[in-house]
């Protein structure tokens, strides 16, 4: 079965935002705040690699410029979602 090239979603410098995580938070909910902070720190320390950028006004981890995982504050709720297909996987031409 032939596979499709990987192909993987790479941030660039055009797509980060500089934000940094105090300048975020302060726009977010006081009560949600502790959540965020630690979602953020765990999605941080899931390895030695993991960077920590902001896109689209959401702090997302990624991996040498991979996106895995990202998280945000609304007014009443936090949103923790992983990218499908992070990880590296081959797509059959024929599915």
């Amino acid at each position: 079965m032939k596979t499709m090239p990987l192909k993987l979603l790479r941030y660039t410098d055009k797509d980060v935002q500089q934000i940094t995580m105090e300048e975020w938070l302060k726009t977010k909910p006081p009560v949600l705040r502790p959540v965020v902070v630690k979602w953020f720190n765990q999605i941080k320390n899931c390895g030695t690699d993991v960077q920590c950028i902001f896109h689209d006004n959401c702090p997302t981890a990624c991996v040498d410029n991979v996106p895995f995982a990202y998280f945000n504050a609304f007014k009443a709720h936090i949103n923790v979602a992983f990218f499908f297909m992070a990880h590296t996987y081959r797509i059959p031409q024929k599915y």
